[in-house]
């Protein structure tokens, strides 16, 4: 039985739109839409080996509170963090909240979860595509969780996949 942990300073920024704006007001909890445009967080990681099942925590904290969630990767516990986020109008500004990245089964596996890839339409992940989810780049463009994974899917398809 061990844990790990590492830390990473990430950008959150409101959501673009009207809606988004809408969510913002409305939000409740102690996390809202900062009056700035874009602030930074502190991402905390940790991942909690017990013998061959592992649990990979996510904790994002800023002057506003902490906001935490778990799963069996990376890349999921922090869609479980984005989550909490989008409901206050805000999102992360890295490639793990980009529209056009996600993890494969295998970096899933061998990573788990910080490594995934930059898609394109009809042409298969390369391993020069591949980037570390929390690190941002001028190709990010930051979108929900549900939005994220409707590219994915989109993505899937167009390779001919299910």
């Amino acid at each position: 039985m061990g844990e790990r942990t590492f830390q990473q300073r990430i950008a959150i920024r409101r959501s673009s739109g009207e809606e988004a704006a809408q969510q913002a007001t409305l939000a409740s909890g102690s996390l809202r839409a900062p009056e700035r445009l874009q602030v930074e967080a502190l991402l905390t990681c940790t991942l909690r080996e017990r013998g061959e099942q592992c649990e990979c925590r996510v904790a994002l904290t800023t002057d506003d509170g902490v906001l935490e969630a778990s799963g069996p990767d990376f890349f999921e516990a922090f869609c479980g963090v984005r989550e909490q986020l989008e409901t206050r109008g805000l999102v992360p500004v890295c490639y793990g909240a980009s529209r056009k990245v996600f993890p494969s089964r295998m970096s899933r596996q061998r990573s788990l979860g910080v490594q995934a890839y930059r898609l394109e339409l009809g042409r298969a992940g390369r391993k020069e595509d591949i980037v570390e989810i929390f690190q941002t780049g001028d190709d990010v463009e930051p979108v929900s969780v549900a939005d994220q994974r409707r590219f994915f899917d989109e993505w899937l398809r167009t390779l001919g996949q299910p």
